[in-house]
């Protein structure tokens, strides 16, 4: 598989995107019109995960890139799924106003939650 997958997340109105390769890459930077200055070209980017989170006219895109490499098995990849998915989390909990802290996490638990969820679920 080598396209972009893409949802809204309805409840607040963000469009969340996921790629693991340049192909995937090059379908969100088509798609995200202008592209934020963030999307650079896939050769310019590294690390095991990326989250980029910017507004477009208005609109949040949260955008994971996460390279896979021949051998990756979901045991191995637990820990970039649960590290970017946090990062997104913090991003819409940012957008929405709502404010995380020790007493007050649920709200960006559950949002954890469903980005660990939509990566574990549609990484190759």
């Amino acid at each position: 598989m080598t396209r972009a997958i893409h949802r809204q997340l309805e409840i607040y109105g963000t469009d969340v995107w996921l790629c693991w390769n340049e192909q995937g890459w090059n379908e969100i930077r088509a798609k995200v019109t202008p592209p934020g200055p963030e999307l650079e070209e896939w050769s310019k980017t590294g690390g095991h995960g990326e989250t980029y989170d910017f507004e477009v006219d208005g609109q949040q895109h949260i955008v994971f890139r996460i390279p896979r490499a021949p051998g990756d098995g979901p045991a191995g990849m637990v820990g970039v799924i649960a590290h970017e998915a946090f990062h997104g989390a913090v991003g819409v909990c940012e957008k929405a106003g709502i404010h995380i802290d020790a007493d007050n996490d649920e709200a960006g638990a559950y949002l954890a939650q469903w980005f660990a969820d939509f990566l574990a679920k549609h990484l190759p």
